[in-house]
């Protein structure tokens, strides 16, 4: 097919770490089985997207790291080659995710940080220190949806059920200054 394999090989059979580059451009670096990639190993992609992680078949499944040219980043569970379960998602614009996965989509519980301030370097715990907005409930289908506390930059909340992401009427507020 082309691609290129470098790797050591015993009595006719290719041992689990080699390196592989596909005709298009795209690298892979790790453990195969059966010529797919198998267990842990890294892909970088010709369009600069980067995974690395646990393979299964030539599918991202268990745990995997993320990296797309544009500057979105997940860490977290995968099922299958979609992102499932429990996941870091760090936004190119500064927005953080924290949460529930399915199909690749925000779904279940979940915290999302609005930072819009750049690019964020570092751990989930260190942003909650009251200069962000976050939302912290629930989301289906990428969006908010059902019961869900937001909490303003200045300490006010916000709580109330979110249908498709809309705010619905009949909400509590409750105001940093007590009022």
């Amino acid at each position: 097919n082309g691609a290129i394999i470098k790797g050591l090989w015993s009595k006719g059979v290719l041992q689990k770490d080699i390196e592989i580059t596909f005709v298009d451009g795209t690298f892979y670096k790790g453990e195969i089985e059966d010529m797919r990639r198998h267990g842990k190993g890294m892909t970088i992609c010709a369009n600069g997207d980067v995974y690395e992680g646990d393979w299964k078949r030539d599918i991202l499944d268990g745990y995997a790291k993320e990296t797309i040219k544009n500057g979105h980043e997940y860490e977290g569970e995968w099922a299958q080659g979609t992102k499932q379960g429990q996941g870091t998602m760090k936004y190119s614009n500064g927005n953080v995710y924290q949460g529930s996965w399915k199909n690749d989509k925000r779904e279940g519980a979940g915290l999302l940080i609005m930072r819009n301030s750049g690019k964020f370097e570092g751990k989930v715990e260190d942003l909650l220190n009251g200069n962000e907005n976050v939302f912290k409930g629930k989301w289906k289908n990428d969006q908010r949806h059902g019961k869900g506390v937001f909490t303003l930059k200045n300490g006010d909340k916000i709580e109330g059920n979110w249908i498709n992401d809309k705010l619905q009427p009949f909400v509590q507020i409750e105001y940093s200054n007590g009022d």
